[in-house]
Parts: C-alpha cells; sequence; structure tokens
C-alpha cells in the first residue's frame, strides 16, 4: 500500500460478544436482545426482586411490552433506555406539572436499575474470577497492530477493549480524549484530581458511553459535622474516570446505588453513571466532543473496519456519523466481521460500496490482522 494509512475500527456488540476469554459459568457478554434474559439467568430478577418488578411492571403499562417477553430478551436493553429517555423528555417538557414530576423521577429511578443490571451482567460475563479483568486475544491483536492516526470507535459499555490497550502501555487518563476532572487509579490511591493532560497517539470513543465513566449530580460541603449543599455550581457535572482494571477489584466501583457518592478533601460527590442509549438525543454535553472528534477524523480513514456492529435501526446518529464522514469511494479497504450476510448486504446498502472483505468471527479478524496487515507494515 502507497501513502499515508488511517484506520478505523468500530467495534460493536457482536465484537464483545465474540471475545476469546472463559468467563463466569461462560456466558459469553450477551448482545443487546439478550440482556434481559442474561439477567434472569444470573438472577437479578431474584436479587434485585423488588426494583426488578416495579420496573417490568412500568415498562409493561407504560410501553406495552409484556413482562414474559422481556425475561425472554425482547425488546433489547437499549431500546429500553431509548424509551425510558424519550418519556423522561416528555416529562421535562411539562415539568411545572406534579403528575409529570413524579413521573420524571419514577423514569429516573428506573432507568438507573437498567444501568445498573447492565453494569452487573457485563462484569460477570466479562469477569475471569478472582480479581481477573478479561484479557481478550482477539481485542488484544487489535491493540497489538495500532498504529499512531488510527482511531477506534466502541459503541460498547464494557471495559474488554480499554483492558487490551492498557496491556499495551495505554494511558487510561487521557486516551479516551474526554478532559475527566478526577481519576480513581487503585484502593491506595483513590479519587485525586487529574491536573496534566497528556497527548495520545491515536483515539479511542467510547460514543455511547462506558461503565467506569460516571458524572457528578449533586455535591455537598462537610465540614466539623456539619453539611452543606456546595455553592459552587461548576462542581456538579464533573467527569469522573475509574481505572479499568480497579473497577474490576473494587466491589463499590461497579454499583453505584442511590446515593453512591466519595468524599474528596471536604467535599463528598453523588453520581451516576455515564450511559447512554444509540436513539437517544444526546443530552450529556460532555459526549458531544466525542461525536465532532469521530467526525474530523473519519475524513481521512483509508481503510474501515466494522467488527459485530449490526448498524441498527434506531442509530440514526451513527449512520450519518459514518455515511456522511467517511470517503467511502476513495477507501482502499473497507471490511466487515460479522456471521450474518444480510449484514454485510445492509451496509453495501446504506454505505453504497461493496465490501472488500467479509469475515465471520473474531478469530477470522484477529488473524487477518497478524497475516494481512503486518505484511502491509
Amino acid at each position: 500500500m502507497t501513502g499515508i494509512e488511517r484506520r478505523v475500527f468500530i467495534l460493536g456488540a457482536g465484537a464483545s460478544h465474540g471475545s476469546g476469554f472463559n468467563s463466569y459459568r461462560n456466558i459469553k457478554p450477551p448482545l443487546l436482545k439478550d440482556f434481559f434474559k442474561t439477567f434472569a439467568e444470573f438472577g437479578y430478577f431474584r436479587k434485585y426482586e423488588r426494583e426488578v418488578t416495579s420496573l417490568l411492571d412500568f415498562l409493561s403499562n407504560t410501553f406495552g411490552w409484556a413482562k414474559d417477553a422481556l425475561e425472554s430478551g425482547s425488546p433489547d436493553v437499549e431500546l429500553v433506555l431509548d424509551s425510558l429517555d424519550a418519556k423522561l423528555n416528555e416529562t421535562e417538557l411539562h415539568h411545572s406539572l406534579p403528575d409529570y414530576v413524579r413521573e420524571g423521577m419514577r423514569c429516573r429511578n428506573f432507568k438507573r436499575i437498567v444501568i445498573e443490571l447492565i453494569a452487573e451482567a457485563l462484569h460477570r460475563t466479562t469477569w475471569g474470577g478472582g480479581f481477573n479483568p478479561p484479557k481478550c486475544p482477539y481485542h488484544e491483536s487489535i491493540a497489538k497492530y495500532l498504529k499512531p492516526g488510527d482511531l477506534i470507535i466502541n459503541l460498547n459499555y464494557d471495559l474488554i477493549m480499554d483492558m487490551a490497550l492498557i496491556n499495551h502501555n495505554w494511558d487510561w487518563i487521557n486516551g479516551y480524549a474526554l478532559p475527566f476532572d478526577y481519576c480513581y487509579r487503585n484502593h491506595i490511591n483513590k479519587w485525586e484530581e487529574i491536573r496534566v493532560r497528556n497527548s495520545h497517539q491515536f483515539y479511542y470513543l467510547k460514543l455511547h458511553g462506558s461503565l467506569n465513566w460516571f458524572i457528578s449530580t449533586d455535591v455537598v460541603e462537610e465540614r466539623g459535622g456539619d453539611t452543606k449543599i456546595h455553592g459552587d455550581i461548576n462542581a456538579k457535572n464533573k467527569l469522573h474516570l475509574v481505572n479499568p482494571a480497579s473497577w474490576y477489584e473494587n466491589p463499590h466501583l461497579r454499583t453505584a446505588q442511590p446515593g453512591a457518592s466519595y468524599k474528596n478533601g471536604n467535599l463528598r460527590f453523588f453520581t451516576q453513571r455515564l450511559i447512554v442509549g444509540p436513539g437517544r438525543k444526546r443530552k450529556y454535553d460532555m459526549l458531544v466532543p466525542l461525536w465532532n472528534i469521530a467526525a474530523t477524523q473519519l475524513k481521512d480513514v483509508t481503510q474501515v473496519f466494522i467488527v459485530g456492529c449490526s448498524l441498527r435501526e434506531n442509530d440514526q446518529q451513527l449512520s450519518s456519523l459514518l455515511r456522511d464522514n467517511i470517503p467511502w469511494s476513495s477507501l482502499e479497504n473497507f471490511i466487515v466481521v460479522d456471521p450474518k450476510e444480510e449484514v454485510k448486504s445492509r451496509f453495501e446498502n446504506v454505505f453504497g460500496r461493496g465490501i472488500d472483505c467479509h469475515l465471520k468471527n473474531m478469530e477470522e479478524f484477529s488473524d487477518f490482522l497478524q497475516n494481512k496487515l503486518v505484511i502491509a507494515k
């Protein structure tokens, strides 16, 4: 190959589901349509019986989804998140009416329950036992062959790719391309303010958020036994980042129950996990820079690898991002990794370009990276 090569790796749920490691009870990270089924398999419906019963009643009464259908995996979990967000938007339009205020509070609580069920399911299905973070040979192959200027767009919430990057000396504090305010390194060096920003060799963009990202919703000041709301409005909406490895080691970091908080000096931060559904009108301003970076960086890529991403109909924002910014007519390579033939056809129809190589699974893709791209170097 000649000229400057810039590659983009776009990872969907199939990339995590096709991981090559032994997880708890050998259950793979679930596809979007299987999350509720996974919740049931792990006994979460019993463990959180009160919360889940209220959630299923709400989803059934509000959106008409049958409880048994939810437990069997229909609809998928991101559609549930999008539906809750749409309901929240509706309540915010009528924020002066008491009934809508109460409905909004219920929606926010149910959304938190769904997100924490997602976090627990992904922890169990990517956990090797003990305190061992996931180590997938296929994701490791992506990390191993990355070059300066490459771009990774990860649509998953889990930390499989993150751990692969860390195993290849990735700077996790600066590598997410977001200006985090605080980070948690480990159980010794706990929460600390991030004061030094370093550059990174490639962009790693998690456009839908991540399990180890949190945002402060409220901040109180504690002095001499007294507690008061912190007066600085800028203390709210601070971005908090947990070391991916520490997320597996500390159970308190894996969950964000109501009122989850930590103390830094005299300030106590109350946080919630930063995760959004694909169809949501992105209300979190802090995720907008990631989409802007992606749009800019995609304009001069020469090779596109779409791995386990089916380009769902409800993620119009992603479809537009890829269709409008990738130079499809001048690409050197367009490679899709997915077992389904219809996914290949869908991409060709959406982007108006034939696929150069269709690989069926992550193992084939890993072999391709090793045998094709290394030779190309």
